[in-house]
């Protein structure tokens, strides 16, 4: 399941609140409490997929490196009560989930529920095989909840306690395809999503797809699709 990163910079909420919440699902929930040491906070995340942040006192700087190290992780404000200066500054920092007021704990959850169904790191359906297997929800999950750069067979089997010969022998089995060609069809996936529902540029994806470089990245495209992404993106454009 999807991992929350909670940010309670100035204890508005209560802890046995925040408890509570973190009990209500089988989330991973990373809990802050106090000030925020943004540095600490990004090298601790370092190796952590965080689908969404969940803050009740957020300052400019803070937000701009949140927003800089999880370009597509949701922010969504959570405090008993919102004052007007608060709300311009969400506004402004086009924060667009704000849970506030009584009720909040259930209205946090269905939103949560919702921002996952439709969330961009979602196993994608067509590669889906008919029967799933315990093997094939494990991979699934594994995809969705752990950066790409842990997307390796090495790693995988490690994770999932298989030998790599095991784990390659039973991706065939499952999913119709070996693991190099699944792999490559799960990050196309993800690409298309990134570069033309997201509109991100080539330079904020190839370190989310584990690319060296940007020109790892246009290499790897031009081969695949046989142009450039920039002439890909342009005919997007004009269409």
């Amino acid at each position: 399941m999807p991992k929350i990163l909670f940010l309670n910079g100035d204890h508005s909420v209560p802890q046995d609140e925040i408890f509570l919440l973190s009990q209500y699902s089988d989330w991973n929930w990373i809990i802050h409490s106090g000030s925020v040491d943004i540095n600490h906070l990004v090298r601790s995340l370092k190796n952590k997929e965080i689908h969404f942040i969940i803050a009740n006192n957020i300052d400019a700087l803070v937000l701009k490196r949140i927003k800089n190290h999880f370009i597509l992780s949701p922010i969504i404000f959570y405090a008993p009560r919102l004052d007007s200066e608060t709300l311009k500054f969400l506004y402004s920092s086009k924060i667009e989930h704000c849970v506030v007021g009584d009720g909040r704990q259930v209205l946090l959850i269905d939103l949560l529920k919702k921002l996952w169904a439709g969330h961009w790191k979602r196993f994608p359906r067509h590669l889906m095989p008919d029967h799933q297997s315990y093997f094939v929800k494990s991979v699934i999950r594994f995809i969705e909840e752990e950066p790409i750069k842990f997307f390796n067979i090495n790693y995988m089997a490690h994770k999932l306690q298989f030998s790599e010969y095991q784990l390659r022998d039973l991706f065939k089995k499952s999913f119709n395809s070996n693991f190099r060609t699944f792999k490559q069809n799960v990050l196309v996936h993800y690409e298309t999503i990134l570069l033309f529902e997201k509109k991100l540029t080539p330079g904020q994806i190839y370190p989310m797809l584990n690319y060296r470089n940007l020109s790892a990245f246009s290499r790897s495209f031009r081969l695949r699709h046989g142009t450039s992404w920039q002439k890909v993106v342009r005919l997007q454009v004009e269409t």
